[in-house]
């Protein structure tokens, strides 16, 4: 693993059949842990704009739903162990699909 991580803390997906796209939570076994919210929605519109729930920061996009799947990524370090979850939300109302977060531990 790079950038620190020693192994993976914890991991959660879900079919989400619409916006926000959650995966529900995963937990943290120590400070530090790596959060990575990734959404790929089947919204067939475009613009597609993906904002993360709040505390995460946006890492990149894919906004053009037209010609292929629509989806974003983003990430949060969590301060202290315990649960965490996450949310993305997509522009078109009517998206639905994958998402993932997954926990890195430090």
């Amino acid at each position: 693993m790079t950038g620190g991580a020693t192994g993976i803390d914890g991991f959660a997906q879900a079919n989400a059949p619409a916006s926000p796209l959650s995966p529900g939570t995963v937990t943290t076994t120590g400070p530090g842990a790596m959060l990575l919210l990734c959404a790929f929605a089947a919204s067939y519109g475009s613009p597609d704009v993906y904002t993360p729930s709040a505390g995460y920061t946006l890492l990149d996009q894919q906004t053009n739903g037209t010609n292929s799947i629509a989806g974003g990524d983003a990430y949060h370090v969590a301060g202290a162990p315990g649960a965490y979850g996450g949310a993305m939300s997509s522009s078109l109302d009517y998206s639905g699909g994958a998402v993932f977060l997954v926990a890195l531990r430090r």
